[in-house]
């Protein structure tokens, strides 16, 4: 399978990770799409991977609080705590910037590191350069290959990098410790585990997983946890359209304003841009709505399969968690209606402004 990549994305996690998305706290999923204001939480022995479209990467260590500030013009990025690694492809001027609260990190294209906790913070350079501001001094640091910026309370020391704790990359004993999860039943650990061994080309380990996933599929359980992960995604999806809905909001309330103080020619840019958004929209409610569609006849489906269930304490709990979920994939048909009405409202209010864009 090719993953296009039309944003960030996750593409791959291991332990406890969340995502903190417009007031919620999200379960991530495998290739789950990232946009600005989401901030990722890793907690201890966690780490995250994601991927931008240009196919530069930014890892996050464990116990890292990290979020994505702008992604449109230029990549911009917050971290609060903890450490990431970040592989950054060739870009046009210093338009990929990791901040903390004592440094600005910007690359045009390298691989490098940074670090912050409340005593101290970290810039070092693998590869290319960084231009490191520290907002205490307000002075600039260029540094290059194998060089390290390193702030200690008041005091600020650069020197060069004596070796290099890679601990950004994949390795085995990840991937047995999602294998040891999935082992134990966890249908979402199962997935990354597959998606990890092919990472690290591990053929056995692909084999094993294989097999997980056939015998997790075999049960009535086994399914539903599988249809659980997908409510989650699509979840996640309708946050995020509901997301561009409300930005799609806000410029239509920007273009009032352009038309009444008589920018007519930037209002014309600004109306042709939210036209495109809106027309984009309106496709990826109806995906949506069948997503969830498909979703709740595959859960009543299995309504039908309890028969199958011997014990009645474990046929009584499958059932509950159906019923719940019916219940939840509904609520985000719901939503996904809701933005589709308001795009409708949208495109009326559109067509009604352009009119007063004078030539």
């Amino acid at each position: 399978m090719v993953l296009l990549i039309i944003g960030a994305v996750m593409t791959l996690y291991m332990g406890d990770v969340k995502v903190r998305r417009a007031g919620e706290v999200l379960d991530p999923v495998l290739n789950m799409e990232l946009s600005e204001g989401d901030t990722i939480i890793t907690g201890s022995g966690a780490k995250a991977e994601i991927m931008e479209k240009d196919s530069s990467v930014i890892v996050l260590n464990e116990n890292t609080t990290f979020t994505i500030v702008e992604e449109k013009t230029r990549r911009r990025f917050f971290l609060s705590w903890g450490s990431v690694w970040a592989k950054v492809k060739k870009l046009a001027g210093w338009n990929f910037q990791i901040e903390s609260p004592v440094t600005v990190a910007g690359v045009r294209g390298t691989e490098f590191f940074v670090c912050f906790t409340d005593d101290s913070s970290q810039v070092g350079v693998v590869e290319g350069k960084v231009d490191v501001l520290d907002k205490k001094e307000g002075r600039h640091y260029l540094l290059d290959k194998m060089k390290q910026y390193k702030r200690v309370r008041k005091k600020v020391l650069i020197r060069r990098l004596k070796r290099i704790n890679r601990w950004a990359e994949w390795k085995k004993k990840d991937l047995d410790h999602v294998i040891k999860l999935a082992e134990r039943g966890n249908l979402q650990a199962t997935i990354i585990a597959e998606a990890l061994s092919k990472r690290i080309n591990s053929p056995d380990a692909l084999q094993r997983i294989k097999a997980l996933r056939t015998e997790q599929n075999r049960g009535t359980e086994g399914k539903l946890m599988r249809i659980v992960f997908r409510i989650r995604a699509l979840d996640a999806d309708v946050s995020l359209m509901e997301r561009k809905v409300r930005r799609i909001g806000s410029g239509i309330g920007r273009l009032k304003n352009l038309i009444g103080s008589g920018k007519f020619k930037l209002a014309r840019t600004v109306a042709s841009e939210l036209e495109s958004r809106v027309s984009a929209s309106f496709p990826e409610t109806f995906e949506l709505e069948a997503r969830a569609k498909r979703i709740s006849q595959d859960l009543r489906i299995l309504l039908k399969e309890l028969k199958n269930i011997d014990d009645p304490k474990v046929k009584a709990r499958v059932k509950k968690e159906i019923m719940k979920n019916i219940k939840r994939v509904s609520v985000a048909r719901t939503r996904v209606r809701s933005q589709r009405t308001r795009l409708e409202r949208y495109r009326n209010l559109l067509n009604k402004l352009k009119k007063g864009i004078k030539p």
